[in-house]
């Protein structure tokens, strides 16, 4: 009822977040039913999954509660990490996509907040990007719906939806923007991106939602094409 965050986690088991029944389920590959966890403790606005296999964890974006849940793969809960507010560690309007970064940090855009909270495994807070927060468009992000980390690059790219383009932010915290960004989508711009993510090709891949497509980026971002 209403799927809206999906994950695969080790033997190829989906995880799939049952926002309308304010739970968690599990498939096997071939889509029997495993088990259900967290009834009772998301508020119903479930959005981003994220798996972490070498520790057999799963983050659970609770958007309603402006939090990450933490379970074990099995369906244990562990701990939750952010609040709703305006301070550095909060949600303006709770986390949407999430990923995990080195040290199996994991980041969560606050739509809301106009930036990207980071918290260790352990549900610290350890920064959020940018900071100070800025209104967008100037630095500023326009209600972000995903970040991705690339460690091939040493870079973050966040999806910032609403100012039509997709920023990178490299390790010493320059910010950049992919090519289409901020254009007119009449002139092929990008238009409401909300998903990105790299592939084992190590390929950037943007989905560019109000054009309906995919594009692909190589190693130095620039353009490489489409999907399908």
């Amino acid at each position: 009822n209403i799927i809206r965050g999906i994950a695969i986690g080790p033997n190829d088991d989906v995880y799939l977040a049952d926002a309308g029944n304010r739970r968690m389920q599990v498939m096997n590959r071939m889509g029997v039913w495993q088990r259900t966890f967290g009834q009772g403790r998301f508020g119903g606005d479930m959005r981003g999954l994220a798996v972490d296999f070498d520790n057999e964890w799963i983050y659970v974006s609770d958007s309603a509660n402006n939090q990450v849940d933490k379970f074990t793969l099995s369906g244990t809960y562990l701990l939750s990490m952010g609040s709703r507010g305006t301070g550095p560690a909060q949600f303006v309007d709770g986390g949407r996509e999430l990923t995990l970064g080195l040290n199996g940090n994991v980041y969560a855009p606050d739509m809301g907040g106009y930036k990207t909270n980071v918290y260790s495994p352990q549900g610290v807070h350890l920064f959020s990007f940018p900071s100070p927060a800025e209104s967008p468009p100037n630095g500023g992000f326009n209600w972000p719906f995903d970040v991705e980390v690339d460690t091939a690059r040493n870079a973050v790219y966040v999806a910032d939806t609403f100012n039509h383009r997709v920023q990178r932010i490299a390790e010493d915290g320059e910010i950049s923007t992919l090519p289409g960004s901020g254009v007119d989508p009449a002139e092929d711009g990008l238009d409401g991106p909300a998903g990105v993510a790299v592939g084992p090709d190590g390929l950037l891949y943007v989905v560019d939602t109000g054009n309906d497509r995919v594009l692909r980026f190589d190693a130095e971002d620039r353009p490489a094409g489409l999907v399908g």
